[in-house]
């Protein structure tokens, strides 16, 4: 099994109460592990993508397009253990999934 996951919420890696194990399809495997939200947590994801929209919505749009052009760089320096999880996770081939990651890093592009 993989190291287990935190989930971010509001720029930080937390940990709840319960824990979600993730199954690959073929083999019924636990492959890794995450944390499944709260309600405390989803309430704060909420609160704080409310303000991240208020914040971003008054950025320049040359500082949110630096931003997208960011996050898709950050896509294609890890795609191959992006498509890696996919396929792990949904049961799709390798190559299917190095083909969703790609589409990832092209639409944070267009957006950009």
């Amino acid at each position: 099994m993989r190291k287990q996951w935190k989930i971010l919420i509001n720029g930080e890696f937390v940990e709840t109460s319960e824990v979600l194990e993730v199954i690959n399809p073929y083999n019924n495997e636990v492959f890794t592990k995450t944390f499944l939200a709260e309600k405390a947590e989803l309430e704060a994801a909420l609160e704080g993508s409310t303000k991240a929209f208020e914040a971003l919505k008054k950025m320049p749009a040359y500082v949110r397009a630096r931003l997208l052009r960011l996050v898709a760089t950050g896509i294609e320096d890890r795609a191959e253990e992006f498509a890696e999880a996919i396929c792990l996770e949904a049961g799709k081939p390798i190559t299917d999934a190095r083909v969703e990651v790609a589409r990832a890093v092209v639409t944070f592009s267009i957006a950009a």
